[in-house]
């Protein structure tokens, strides 16, 4: 008892120690902080100290629906730079909601288990990495919080399955979660499949702290009087440190999870019903918007189309009311009139032979003509919408698309597009005639017998509530097929895209593994949706029996006493099948309908949503300019968390050559996607000769921008398409003058087809510097003011990198360009070189001035030349 008291005391002294340097407490009132924020913020900018290791910790929050409630997610996940800005975010999965069900779980291609652990928090963090040829991760450690205070450690080996330990996460601690970034973000950006838990080891842990590294900190926690390494993290990364110390010693300390701390922005766009990410303006969220609401959204687009819609009305219309007449044809009028003595059409076999075959006629004209109009409503329908969901998409910014997957972005203009014109051209307007038609034949069965009419209906009420309740059900296995079958895209494309790595790593096996859960997961999704409307309508179904059993056995009395004659029984028999099928077709349209409603939603996300990125209201054209750049104290923030950009400052006079290096992750790139307002600045202005650029017309703005960027994408086609891209209306001998001039005529020449040859999916196959030299030549067509070089000749080998280099140097003369580039002897020439670090930029002058230096960019030099050296090649 007393070694307990020891252990507590000493862990709230750590505590202690912890938060005398960090100002405040977990457990103290967001009052008592806020007047310290400002100065704390202040500080943090100040201590920053550039490293070359830079490893940040968030977290995050995100769900779904499952099958027996919804899955609540955190996820604490790394993003480490040694040469890449790659994210690595493992999961851990729990089901959460009322009647749970604690077997285990597929989602998203990850088994979830129960476990002994079934009511803990969990968050999850990759402590190291294995840097073997397979980039497996080799250990993870998996921080449990359980409602008893103690934090408890598990450290996780993994071997080669797909398994990780699951927990169910309790709603009101996932309320009550600090997110160390926006909720809005999407994670993980990148699957990284976790192979068998062979080791699962616990120890208890507290005394949380952050430690501050030459260059960088570190969180370590006490495990048994030893310190623990739990996260390292460059200087600038403080705040995400900070906050993560102030959840785990909140909960040693209060006993409770701290507040999450929100922007207005934020709480603005997180629906506070069901805690979804909400969008347009005014912000509103589609999983709680009402059906009706969403509909009428659409219906306004049917608008154009009303006069077809109405013809279609009118051919269904008369369609049902040769429905109605002919069941008094062939029963009542036959029986009680043509068949009995006394009829007033005794014997007149050949009328009642005309009628029917007269109403089947007209019936089959009226479908034929009404199919006919039906489709081609249905194609320019879809044609439009698929325009407008596209043109959506390119109204977006670059942002939005980042995280996503293109298999669910393609689903919806392609798939979703046709469902919901199902609803309207098809679906709804039946409906609506169906219920119409349901009404008149219900007058009829009420003046055929009231009491009759009254008993087969009493069951209708019934059908319909069971109706409702299916209803809502299908709607949300709907979304989670639609769920399944994006990430069967998704990995299809990727699988398809990288064939050639994984033939070369041999992965076909581990890839086969990976189809088959993640194809499992959408067998399930479809097996639970199919079971349900399977078991739903053939209930319905006997439902609707009764009320046809009850009506033969009372309307069977009837007639016996004389109170129905045969005709009027026969037809009233008919008419109560007729009721039951437009109530059966009800049911049908549940698979359908739901479907509808939720490809609705996902587009009318697409179409309210809001561009980061938006055009001025009265745009400066800017047709012509000279090109001048200029940077003034620039910061920026991918997340709105982690500072890329700090206070960065810089100018390109007109017809100057700038050259920007650094380290893998500095933020050089960064840089470029804000001149092309990819992206705006959080703080501080970019502007070009004077005038800042959000005030400048997007397209002139780019028009007079190109653009050669390590990541070289080129469309499927030829050569010569690829090449004119940039400027469709260029002559052929300037095509070939600017594919000269990148060092491209003599290869192309040499290819049978030589400009005309096809390349892209099932085509050519070019190198990468081929590929990156069509980029450049793409670019040099545009004949643009302003030239970036986005590491463009990364792919070529020294050799072409120098014959491009002097093709260039022809061409940049007079005109602004921007080189981001590696290899440092390519920026010899350049009028200023700035060197950007960690954000900032630490170093700037010409080649000879940064040398005479000796900071980062003498030492990078240097590197760079002894490493040339070694292969006989002279800088």
């Amino acid at each position: 008892m007393a070694d307990r008291k020891e252990k507590s005391a000493e862990k709230k002294k750590s505590v202690d120690e912890h938060y005398e340097t960090n100002d405040s407490r977990p457990c103290e009132s967001s009052d008592d902080k806020s007047t310290d924020k400002a100065k704390k913020a202040s500080s943090e900018r100040m201590e920053y100290v550039p490293s070359a290791r830079d490893l940040e910790v968030y977290a995050a929050l995100y769900r779904y629906e499952a099958d027996g409630g919804t899955v609540e997610k955190i996820g604490l996940d790394s993003t480490e730079a040694f040469g890449s800005n790659s994210k690595i975010g493992i999961e851990l999965n729990g089901i959460a909601g009322d009647g749970a069900d604690r077997r285990s779980k597929r989602a998203g291609g990850m088994t979830v288990p129960d476990t002994s652990m079934a009511d803990a928090n969990a968050l999850i963090y990759c402590a190291e990495l294995d840097r073997s040829p397979e980039g497996m991760i080799s250990e993870c450690r998996v921080f449990v919080l359980p409602d008893s205070i103690d934090i408890v450690m598990y450290t996780v080996r993994l071997g080669r399955a797909e398994r990780i330990t699951g927990s169910r996460l309790p709603a009101r601690a996932l309320r009550r979660f600090i997110g160390l970034m926006p909720w809005e973000r999407r994670l993980p950006g990148h699957r990284i499949d976790i192979t068998a838990v062979t080791r699962i080891s616990r120890v208890g842990l507290g005394g949380f702290r952050v430690e501050e590294l030459p260059g960088g900190l570190r969180i370590v926690a006490e495990r048994g009087g030893d310190g623990i390494t739990l996260a390292r993290m460059s200087l600038d990364r403080r705040s995400s440190g900070d906050a993560l110390v102030r959840v785990l010693a909140s909960l040693t300390e209060c006993g409770e999870l701290p507040e999450r701390e929100a922007s207005d922005g934020e709480v603005k766009n997180i629906c506070p019903r069901c805690g979804a990410a909400m969008s347009g303006n005014p912000p509103r969220c589609s999983r709680c918007a009402r059906p009706t609401s969403i509909m009428h959204r659409f219906l306004a687009l049917m608008k154009r189309y009303r006069a077809r819609m109405a013809l279609i009305v009118l051919f269904m219309v008369i369609s049902s009311a040769l429905g109605v007449l002919t069941p008094y044809i062939t029963s009542g009028f036959y029986v009680d009139e043509v068949l009995t003595e006394g009829g007033s059409f005794f014997g007149s076999i050949g009328l009642v032979l005309l009628l029917s075959v007269g109403t089947k006629l007209l019936s089959t004209v009226n479908s034929i003509v009404s199919a006919l109009v039906s489709c081609k409503m249905s194609a320019d329908f879809i044609y439009e919408l698929k325009k407008e969901v596209f043109s959506s998409f390119e109204r977006l910014s670059v942002a939005f698309f980042t995280g996503r997957q293109t298999g669910g972005l393609m689903q919806m203009v392609d798939g979703d597009t046709g469902t919901i014109y199902w609803l309207f051209g098809d679906g709804l307007p039946y409906l609506l005639v169906n219920l119409a038609q349901v009404f008149v034949i219900f007058i009829i069965m009420l003046c055929i017998s009231v009491p009759l009419t009254l008993l087969t209906v009493a069951v209708i009420p019934v059908a319909v509530l069971l109706w409702r309740l299916a209803y809502s059900k299908m709607r949300s296995y709907n979304a989670r097929r639609f769920s399944a079958d994006r990430t069967l895209k998704a990995l299809l494309s990727d699988v398809f895209g990288g064939m050639r790595v994984v033939k070369t790593f041999a992965k076909e096996q581990e890839e086969n593994a990976r189809f088959e859960g993640v194809s499992q997961a959408q067998a399930d999704a479809d097996l639970h949706a199919s079971v349900f409307f399977s078991a739903a309508f053939p209930l319905a179904t006997v439902i609707l029996s009764l009320s046809v059993a009850a009506a033969w056995a009372v309307g069977g009395l009837y007639v016996m006493h004389g109170e129905l004659s045969y005709g009027q029984f026969y037809t009233f028999i008919t008419y109560v099948g007729m009721v039951h099928a437009p109530i059966q077709y009800f049911y049908n349209m549940i698979y359908a309908m739901s479907d509808s409603l939720n490809a609705m939603s996902r587009i009318t996300d697409i179409l309210d949503a809001e561009p980061d990125v938006v055009e001025a209201e009265h745009p400066i054209s800017m047709p012509a300019p000279r090109g001048d750049v200029e940077f003034d104290g620039v910061g920026f923030s991918y997340d709105g968390v982690h500072r890329v950009l700090e206070d960065v400052s810089f100018r390109v006079p007109a017809g100057e050559t700038l050259g920007i290096v650094g380290y893998t992750g500095a933020g050089k790139s960064t840089l470029v996607n804000l001149l092309m307002r990819l992206y705006d600045p959080t703080a501080g202005s970019i502007s070009i000769d004077g005038v800042p650029i959000s005030q400048v017309c997007m397209a002139d703005l780019r028009e007079n921008i190109a653009i050669v960027s390590q990541e070289t994408y080129l469309f499927v086609g030829s050569i010569y398409d690829n090449i004119a891209y940039a400027r469709p209306e260029a002559s052929r001998a300037e095509v070939i003058n600017a594919a000269r001039l990148a060092g491209a005529h003599e290869f192309i020449m040499r290819l049978p087809d030589a400009y005309q040859t096809r390349i892209g999916r099932g085509n050519k196959d070019l190198s990468g510097g081929e590929r990156q030299r069509i980029s450049i030549a793409r670019a040099l067509l545009r004949d643009p003011k302003i030239l970036i070089m986005d590491e463009a000749t990364a792919a070529m080998d020294t050799h072409t990198e120098r014959l491009i280099q002097r093709a260039i140097s022809g061409v940049t003369r007079g005109r602004t360009t921007i080189i981001i580039a590696h290899r440092l002897s390519t920026l010899r020439d350049a009028d200023s070189i700035i060197v950007v670090d960690g954000g900032r930029i630490p170093e700037r002058g010409t080649h000879e001035e940064l040398l005479a230096l000796d900071g980062i960019y003498a030492k990078l030099y240097k590197l760079q030349l002894e490493a040339l050296k070694n292969i006989g090649v002279e800088g």
